[in-house]
């Protein structure tokens, strides 16, 4: 999932690069991009309702450890990828309009906040032992 949340942000950038920084707005990356997020977002998908699923075999009182923490910043992540889903198609809907340059740039910051906490929630998770 982490790797195509990367794919995904490569291919984001390189779209708003394409589309606002000069690329002669030719539409190049915009299927790609559109399928990363469409499959990472499905991977997020399932492995969050997984382990929302999942048993607890013991009870754990709520504390600050590794998995609190990775729970914390998967839970931003989800929050992130649901507004990404909101501002991606709000920001496609805009093709023409002023506004749409800044929806796309909130689409852009929220995407890389979204990979931050991400991998922030992958690294806490798997460098613990």
């Amino acid at each position: 999932m982490l790797a195509g949340l990367v794919t995904t942000v490569v291919l984001g950038q390189l779209n708003y690069q394409d589309k606002y920084g000069g690329g002669g707005d030719t539409g190049r990356w915009y299927n790609a991009h559109r399928d990363a997020a469409l499959i990472t977002s499905a991977l997020f998908a399932t492995a969050g309702t997984l382990a929302l699923l999942a048993p607890t075999p013991t009870e754990k009182r709520i504390r600050l450890d590794t998995v609190t923490l990775h729970k914390t910043f998967t839970g931003i992540a989800a929050a992130g990828f649901a507004a990404e889903i909101v501002l991606g198609f709000v920001a496609a809907s805009r093709e023409g309009k002023i506004s749409q340059r800044d929806l796309a740039l909130a689409h852009q910051i929220v995407g890389y906040a979204t990979l931050t906490s991400a991998a922030a929630g992958f690294t806490i998770l798997t460098t613990s032992f």
